[in-house]
């Protein structure tokens, strides 16, 4: 990103045709603003790019994970269980539980087999796919799933390390 940076100052600096020091960064004072203007628009562009469609979630698994294998490609999907709290007007806490489905692909998907089990918390870093299928009476169904990029234990049971064979 400091690359795209770099480029964008300095292409953004010949179009300019004025002189700037990037080692200093050090601007002609009429056009620092202008520069930093579209410096700061380029900057949201590239930080909310990196936010689209991202999904973080810290829960526990409600079942053993289910596996499946695509002719070498394993998946694994279980739910996790969320929890969010909040505070009625009379004063009492609400606990509120949210499930989600989880699909797990490749070599994340092994390694979620051997430590992943019922009841372990889990951090899950993904992405939100809906999709439609129709079911064996003809009916359409959707369904909404968290895809799994990364997972990471939480409160581990089994050890962590996990050997390559």
């Amino acid at each position: 990103m400091k690359r795209r940076l770099y480029f964008c100052l300095r292409k953004i600096a010949l179009l300019s045709s004025r002189i700037v020091y990037f080692e200093k960064l050090v601007f002609p004072e009429k056009f620092e603003h202008k520069l930093l203007l579209i410096l700061s628009i380029t900057l949201n562009y590239f930080i909310m790019n990196s936010f689209r469609n991202s999904v973080q979630l810290i829960g526990r698994l409600g079942q053993t994970p289910e596996v499946k294998d695509f002719n070498g490609n394993k998946m694994v999907r279980f739910s996790i269980a969320t929890n969010d709290y909040s505070i009625l007007k009379n004063g009492d806490k609400k606990e509120e539980t949210y499930w989600h489905t989880v699909v797990i692909w490749g070599k994340q998907a092994e390694n979620a087999e051997k430590l992943l089990e019922k009841g372990s918390e889990v951090l899950i870093d993904g992405k939100l796919i809906s999709r439609t299928w129709a079911d064996k009476d003809g009916f359409k169904r959707y369904i909404t799933e968290v895809v799994a990029n990364n997972f990471l234990l939480v409160g581990n049971r089994k050890p962590l390390l996990v050997e390559e064979q």
